[in-house]
C-alpha cells in the first residue's frame, strides 16, 4: 500500500539580479535584460536534482563573466528568477515590477505601512486586556488607562462572528443527528453560548457588561491577538516587497528597455533558436509579430555568421524568430513549455526566448536529472555562441523599428471573503484559500493573506487572447486534505469567477462558504458517447436550487465525473444536462 500526504504552503521565493554597465556612450543609457531561472520543477517533491534544468542559469553566469572582461554596448541587466514551476512566477513578477506605476506603487505601500501601524495599535490594546483584564478598562480611576469602548469591540468582533458561526454549525448537526433528549441538553447550553456572544456584537460601548460578557470577550481575546499578528506579519512581509519592487524597479526603469531575453536551454538538443512566442498564452490568429522582429532577426542572423569566425563553431543557432512556410516555429519543440519571452513581449517589450530546440526535456523535473546524464561539450558549447551574440546585440545600432508589442499584461486584485453560518454579508477575510486560476493552457496559484486579499499577476487581456480567466479557490483540511471551503457561486456570481480580461488592471471578489466535498462519477452519456458538462443542483430536501453551493466544471469537460460542493448534511439530486 502506497501511502502520500501533501499540502499547500505560501512561500516567499526571491529574483536575484546584477547590472554590467554600457561600455558604449551612444548605448550605455539603453539596457539589455537576460533571465534564466534558477529552480526546478519536482513532478515528486523534493526529489528533482535539476542537473540539466541548470543550463539555463549556468548559462547565465558564464555570459555575466564573460561580458565582465569584454564589457557590452549597452548595459546588461541579469536576472536569476525563481517560480518558474509555479508558470514563470518569477518571470512575471519581474514584469510586473517593471511595467507597474510608480505611483501605484507608492499608494499600495502606503497602505500597507497604514495596516502595520493600525494593527500595532489594536495589539497593543489587547495584549493589555489579556494581561489585566477587561474589568481594568471599566475603571474610573485616573491612574488607569483610557476605556477603549468601541474600539475594543471592533477588535473582538470578527473573532466573535467567528465563535457565532463554529457555534451555529454545531447546532445545525446536532439537530439534524438529535432523535431524542439525548443531545438538548448541549443544545440548550450552546444557544445560550450564542445568545450571549451576539448580544455583545450588539453593543456600541462597554458600560455595563455582566460577568458573563466579561469573560467572553477575555476568552476571545487570544483569538483575536493570533489574528492580527498574522495581519501585522503578513502586511510588513508584503511592504518589505514592495520596497524590493521598487528598488529593482528603479534600477531597470533608470534606463530605456531595448530587449530582454530569456532562457530555456538545456543539454541534450541539436541547438538553439529564438522565439517569441510559446505555450503559456494562446494568442489570437490576429497578432503578428513578424515585423516588430524582423530588425532583431537581422541582428541575430549577422551575428550567427560570425560565430565560426570567432573560434566556437560549428554553428548551434537555428533561424527561427521569424515564421516561414516551410517549417512552423512550434515544430523545433518536442515539449510544450511556456517561455518566459512570451511573458515579457506581453508586457510590451521587445521579448524573445534562447532555447535549446528538438529536445523533449523528458529527464526535467525527475530523479534522473542527474550530472551525468548533461553533455558538458554541448552545453558550454551552446553557452559560449550565445554569449557572443548577445554580446553582438548590446552593440548593434538598433534593435527594432517602429511599434513594439502590444502591451496585453494584466494584473488582478481580488478579495475573498467568507460567508459565515446565518450572516447576510460575507465580512471576515478567508486566508490561507489555495487559489487556482485558469486562461488557455496557463495554471496560477495564489494563496489569500491574513487581510482576505491576492494578486494574480502577468494574465493576457481579451484583445490578445480568446480565453477568460475561471478562478476556483478551496481551502483544504491540513490533517485530511479535505476542501472545507470553497467559493459560493451563487453568491459570488458568474462575472467574479469567470473574468473577462478587458483591461490591464482588474478586481474580482470572491465569497467562499463553509463546504463538504462530494465527487459524481459517471459523467458520460452512454447513447452519444458525450461528455457531460452542465450540472443542475437540487436540494433535495426542498426540491430548489441549493443555498450555497460550488462545483468544478474542470473536472467535467473531458472526464466523467465532477466535484460538487454543498454545506454540509446538504441532500441533493443531480439532473445531469
Amino acid at each position: 500500500v502506497l501511502y502520500s500526504k501533501s499540502g499547500w504552503e505560501d512561500v516567499t521565493a526571491e529574483n536575484v539580479f546584477g547590472l554590467i554597465p554600457g561600455s558604449d556612450p551612444k548605448l550605455k543609457e539603453q539596457l539589455i535584460v537576460v533571465e534564466a531561472f534558477y529552480d526546478t520543477g519536482a513532478l515528486v517533491p523534493g526529489l528533482a536534482p535539476g542537473a540539466d534544468e541548470a543550463v539555463g542559469i549556468i548559462t547565465l553566469l558564464d555570459l555575466a563573466r564573460t561580458l565582465q572582461m569584454s564589457p557590452p554596448g549597452r548595459s546588461v541587466l541579469f536576472v536569476a528568477t525563481a517560480g518558474h514551476a509555479q508558470t514563470l512566477a518569477g518571470m512575471r513578477e519581474m514584469m510586473w515590477g517593471i511595467r507597474s506605476r510608480s505611483k501605484d506603487l507608492r499608494k499600495l505601500q502606503k497602505s500597507l505601512n497604514k495596516t502595520v501601524k493600525q494593527t500595532g495599535g489594536i495589539l497593543e490594546m489587547l495584549n493589555e486586556i489579556r494581561q489585566k483584564g477587561v474589568t481594568a478598562f471599566l475603571s474610573t480611576e485616573p491612574s488607569d488607562p483610557i476605556q477603549p469602548g468601541p474600539e475594543l469591540l471592533e477588535a473582538v468582533s470578527d473573532s466573535i462572528k467567528t465563535e457565532v458561526d463554529g457555534i451555529s454549525k454545531q447546532l445545525m448537526r446536532l439537530r439534524l443527528e438529535s432523535k431524542g433528549e439525548e443531545n438538548q441538553d448541549r443544545i440548550r447550553k450552546l444557544v445560550q453560548e450564542r445568545r450571549l456572544l451576539r448580544r455583545i456584537l450588539w453593543r456600541t460601548d462597554l458600560n455595563d457588561l455582566s460577568i458573563e460578557e466579561i469573560a467572553a470577550i477575555e476568552q476571545v481575546t487570544p483569538k483575536a491577538i493570533a489574528e492580527y499578528r498574522r495581519i501585522e506579519r503578513d502586511a510588513k512581509r508584503q511592504e518589505q516587497l514592495i520596497r524590493s519592487t521598487k528598488s529593482f524597479r528603479g534600477l531597470a526603469k533608470s534606463m530605456e528597455i531595448s530587449a530582454i531575453v530569456s532562457l530555456h536551454l538545456s543539454s541534450h538538443g541539436d541547438g538553439f533558436g529564438a522565439f517569441n512566442y510559446g505555450w503559456l498564452y494562446p494568442l489570437r490568429p490576429r497578432v503578428n509579430r513578424t515585423a516588430i522582429y524582423s530588425t532583431l532577426d537581422d541582428v541575430l542572423k549577422k551575428s550567427a555568421a560570425t560565430i565560426n569566425d570567432k573560434g566556437l563553431g560549428p554553428l548551434l543557432y537555428q533561424d527561427t524568430l521569424r515564421p516561414r512556410r516551410v517549417r512552423s516555429w512550434q515544430s523545433y519543440f518536442l515539449d510544450r513549455p511556456p517561455l518566459g519571452g512570451e511573458v515579457s513581449a506581453l508586457a510590451g517589450f521587445l521579448g524573445v526566448s534562447l532555447v535549446t530546440v528538438n529536445d523533449a526535456r523528458s529527464l526535467w523535473g525527475t530523479p534522473g536529472d542527474l550530472p551525468d546524464t548533461v553533455d558538458p561539450e554541448f552545453a558550454a558549447r551552446q553557452s559560449a555562441q550565445i554569449a557572443a551574440m548577445i554580446n553582438d546585440i548590446s552593440q548593434a545600432g538598433r534593435l527594432y523599428e517602429g511599434s513594439l508589442p502590444r502591451d496585453g499584461f494584466t494584473t488582478v486584485t481580488a478579495q475573498a471573503r467568507f460567508l459565515r453560518h446565518g450572516e447576510l454579508f460575507p465580512d471576515q477575510p478567508a486566508p490561507g484559500t489555495v487559489v487556482m486560476t485558469f486562461q488557455g493552457q496557463g495554471r496560477y496559484y495564489n494563496m489569500v493573506d491574513a487581510m482576505g486579499r491576492f494578486t494574480i499577476k502577468g494574465v493576457a487581456t481579451k484583445k490578445l487572447v480568446q480565453d477568460k480567466l475561471v478562478i476556483e479557490a478551496y481551502r483544504f483540511d491540513p490533517e485530511n486534505g479535505q476542501i472545507v471551503w470553497a467559493i459560493d457561486k451563487k453568491q459570488t456570481g458568474k462575472d467574479a469567477y469567470r473574468v473577462k480580461v478587458q483591461r490591464n488592471n482588474i478586481e474580482t471578489n470572491l465569497v467562499m462558504f463553509g463546504c463538504k466535498q462530494s465527487v459524481v462519477f459517471n459523467l458520460l452519456e452512454p447513447r452519444t458517447f458525450r461528455y457531460m458538462n452542465k450540472v443542475q443542483l437540487i436540494d433535495a430536501r426542498r426540491e430548489a436550487r441549493p443555498g450555497r453551493y460550488s462545483f468544478s466544471r474542470f473536472d467535467t469537460w473531458s472526464s466523467v465525473m465532477s466535484s460538487l460542493m454543498l454545506e454540509p448534511g446538504t441532500p441533493y439530486m443531480k439532473r445531469p444536462g
